[in-house]
């Protein structure tokens, strides 16, 4: 890759050609006219061409005959088989917002502990039905089989007790129902996302229902639109999961609406927006908010790093939090841009630009909607430098990853024990734990044993100061001014004419004894504390020099982490590959 970076976006000369119109739009180069520059002709045009387009994307009857038999199929085995259950259907099928054939997305809602056991026990139903490629993913928090139908190849996902899914597709459904443009408004969205490869989680850009919610928020907050919000006011319905859930919505608008829309005006509308007012600089898209909702109210402030920072050679790692935040709106925790990469970031915004370039330029919607196989995140290919390489060379490389594999998450457990040592023994040290640290702390063994010897000391030294302070009554430097103040007062000479009672004199005397007694237990006492001082000083020395080791532990806990993650993926990916040249040969 070439090295001419621009020192003002950070882009290299590569990425400067990926992404043209964003790198000419963060240079202020880019002329973006504005919404009258395109005229009414063309969008009258546009809209027909959108809608023409919509239509033929649709499943046909047919399609959708076959996937509700292959549906009605499973779920009639599935709970004549398992008591109590039942078996649903969700996503854009179900809400009636799906282009072309997609997975049949089903889910099981079942009263029991462990989904993985149901899911052994679906397996074991697929496979009397002669499901082909069953696979089970149960350490998801969402546990999952995924497999296709033997007849049509339809590949099929059945979650276990997703009912959140379930809510959501009824309420995009309800949204779809509000209006026949409203289902094309989301439709003509979808098309171009997908079209233009950006709706794809798996490869660092939004998923389907991502780009429904962004459509839907759009409609919402275009002044021209105002898509009723159907969460507003609704009538709360409580849905008790791992935690409560308000799935409550109106079915309808509460009040009459009856806008004017085109095919056209919601896909121009949307995509001003995005270009001039780009929804997530200082919100989140909420459709349960009415179409968006402060960051700073849900605490979502954009997480470092960004893409900016990223550029040009680091795309390969994990964007901060909430760079595209959009908001779930039934689960409020959940934001769905958690699964942006930096270059599905970038591309999702020069996709944008290109839209709104494209229609000030009278690009038809076969254009703006064109089908790249030529995008960076399409090339991919994960198994480019495994395809050449022989079986043998392929599984070597793949005990070798097992085995760094096992050493780095063995130095992650070492890491661990040592920086909870290192915990335990500055905590030792500052008096917060009452016994030194369980385990051997690697580098500062020497540290440590000075630190428990010092501590044994002071503990000892303590103990003793504090048993002699609690034999006087005054501090030591006072003790030795009031015991000069009380033998002044003994000793001054006798006046005549002002005699002094007897008992005073008494008293004086009794005081006098007293502080003689509680002199030398206050010198000792002085004692104490200059040798506690002494102790104290070479201890904090080594408590600062341990909260050193303890961030070089974190430093290397951090990195040995992000290995570990690294050669978890690289095992993954070989067994893939074993499993896939392995299947090409039966």
């Amino acid at each position: 890759m070439s090295r001419e970076i621009c020192p003002h976006t950070g882009f290299s000369a590569a990425q400067q050609k990926q992404w043209p119109l964003l790198h000419s739009h963060q240079l202020g180069t880019l002329e973006l006219g504005d919404i009258n520059s395109i005229g009414q002709d063309y969008l009258k045009g546009l809209s027909n061409e959108i809608k023409a387009s919509i239509s033929t994307s649709r499943m046909s009857q047919q399609e959708t005959k076959a996937r509700d038999r292959i549906y009605q199929h499973l779920k009639r085995n599935i709970e004549r088989k398992l008591n109590g259950s039942q078996l649903h259907a969700f996503g854009s099928t179900q809400s009636r917002t799906s282009l072309g054939v997609g997975d049949l997305d089903l889910c099981l809602v079942v009263d029991a502990p462990s989904p993985r056991k149901i899911l052994n026990k679906v397996r074991n139903i697929l496979s009397s039905l002669e499901m082909t490629e069953i696979e089970v993913i149960g350490r998801a928090k969402v546990p999952i089989i995924k497999f296709k139908d033997p007849e049509t190849g339809l590949p099929i996902d059945i979650s276990v007790n997703n009912e959140l899914a379930l809510y959501n597709t009824e309420l995009i459904r309800a949204y779809a129902d509000t209006h026949p443009m409203v289902r094309n408004g989301v439709l003509s969205i979808k098309y171009w996302a997908s079209s233009r490869a950006i709706n794809q989680a798996f490869m660092g850009t939004l998923s389907s229902y991502a780009w429904t919610l962004l459509a839907i928020g759009s409609m919402q907050t275009d002044p021209h639109i105002k898509l009723p919000n159907l969460q507003n006011d609704a009538i709360p319905n409580i849905l008790k999961l791992d935690d409560d859930y308000n799935v409550g919505f109106h079915s309808e608008p509460p009040s009459p609406w009856e806008p004017t829309l085109d095919h056209a005006s919601c896909f121009v509308s949307f995509i001003k927006r995005m270009v001039f007012d780009w929804p997530f600089e200082h919100d989140v898209v909420s459709i349960r908010n009415g179409g968006t909702i402060p960051r700073i109210e849900k605490s979502w402030e954009e997480g470092e790093p960004d893409a900016w920072t990223l550029v040009p050679d680091h795309l390969d790692r994990r964007l901060g939090e909430h760079s595209m935040p959009i908001e779930d709106p039934f689960s409020l925790n959940h934001d769905l841009s958690r699964v942006l990469r930096p270059s599905g970031y970038l591309t999702i915004r020069e996709e944008v630009l290109k839209a709104w370039v494209g229609m000030l330029n009278g690009a038809p919607w076969a254009e703006l909607s064109k089908k790249e196989a030529t995008t960076e995140i399409q090339q991919f290919d994960l198994f480019e430098d495994l395809r050449n390489l022989p079986m043998d060379r392929i599984n070597a490389l793949h005990q070798e990853t097992i085995d760094q594999l096992t050493r780095s998450e063995e130095d992650g457990v070492r890491l661990s024990s040592q920086r909870r040592s290192i915990g335990q023994a500055i905590q030792f040290a500052l008096g917060k734990r009452d016994t030194p640290p369980e385990g051997a702390i690697e580098d500062d063994e020497l540290v440590s044993t000075e630190i428990s010897e010092s501590k044994s000391q002071l503990d000892e030294l303590i103990l003793k100061r504090d048993e002699l302070v609690s034999k006087i009554v005054i501090s030591s430097p006072k003790i030795s001014e009031t015991l000069r103040q009380t033998f002044g007062r003994i000793t001054e000479q006798l006046d005549v004419m002002n005699i002094p009672l007897l008992e005073r004199e008494q008293e004086l005397a009794s005081l006098f004894f007293e502080l003689q007694e509680m002199y030398p237990i206050g010198k000792e006492v002085d004692r104490l504390n200059r040798e506690i001082h002494y102790i104290k000083k070479p201890l904090h020395g080594n408590i600062k020099h341990l909260n050193k080791s303890e961030k070089k532990v974190k430093r290397k806990i951090r990195s040995n982490r992000k290995n570990t993650k690294s050669l978890r993926r690289e095992k993954g990916r070989l067994e893939s590959w074993i499993r896939i040249k392995n299947g090409s040969k039966k």
